[in-house]
């Protein structure tokens, strides 16, 4: 995401300047890396979800387990 704003801070030509003047070539680029932003970011909160739960699921495994070899002995 840093991309888009480095290229309007040291150019000028930020996203909207460039859709209202047709100069495609950086408006795709900048929408592109937007996308790519945005869809990394998307993943990263699904991968994080998905790890959080798994690492619940195995600690209460494990408690399971300890409380299960608590009443065996």
């Amino acid at each position: 995401m840093a991309a888009p704003v480095l290229n309007w801070i040291t150019t000028g030509d930020h996203l909207l300047r460039t859709l209202g003047q047709g100069y495609w070539p950086v408006a795709g680029v900048d929408l592109s890396l937007l996308a790519a932003a945005m869809i990394a970011g998307s993943v990263a909160v699904r991968l994080g979800r998905k790890a959080r739960a798994a690492a619940a699921a195995a600690a209460l495994r494990e408690t399971a387990a300890g409380q299960g070899e608590a009443v065996h002995a």
